[in-house]
């Protein structure tokens, strides 16, 4: 389904082949095509930390007696967890604009923006998930949430916003 809006998207009108705004030619296509290439592998690379917080549930299954424990390991669940899906939006939202210039407004590629980009949604992503851990001494940020880890019911406004990115 997406592919079929994708093709009436970018038809031109009246005539039945895509649309674009360049031809830059093989050889300028692999040497442009970088920021797409690190934007992706951004977001390979937050889906490995995604999966790698969600292995973590073989713990809790090996303790399924007791229950998920709350410490070291929850927090380090929690923590890879959310940087994961943060990255995973933001990439993919950047991933998505920059083909949209690219397509629609004939944007140059640029590898250093993409380089810039990449930095920000990384430093965004960590600093995010690991500043609570430094301002909440009174109490955890992350912590039980009946299946896995992350930010504690008690952090309802916090959590909101962190899962709605």
């Amino acid at each position: 389904m997406t592919a079929v809006a994708g093709c009436l998207i970018f038809r031109k009108p009246g005539n039945r082949q895509l649309q674009s705004s360049r031809d830059f030619g093989p050889v300028a296509q692999y040497d442009q095509s970088r920021g797409l290439d690190l934007g992706t592998l951004s977001l390979l690379f937050s889906d490995l930390l995604l999966s790698i917080g969600t292995f973590v549930n073989v713990a809790w299954i090996r303790y399924a007696l007791q229950g998920i424990l709350e410490g070291h390991l929850c927090t380090t669940q929690a923590v890879l967890k959310e940087i994961g899906q943060i990255g995973i939006a933001l990439s993919t939202l950047s991933i998505a604009v920059n083909t949209w210039g690219i397509i629609m407004k004939g944007w140059p590629r640029s590898p250093g923006l993409a380089v810039i980009v990449v930095l920000s949604i990384w430093s965004f992503s960590i600093l995010i998930c690991t500043l609570p851990l430094a301002t909440h001494k009174a109490r955890p940020f992350y912590g039980n949430a009946k299946y896995w880890c992350s930010i504690n019911a008690s952090e309802g406004l916090l959590n909101a916003i962190s899962h709605s990115l």
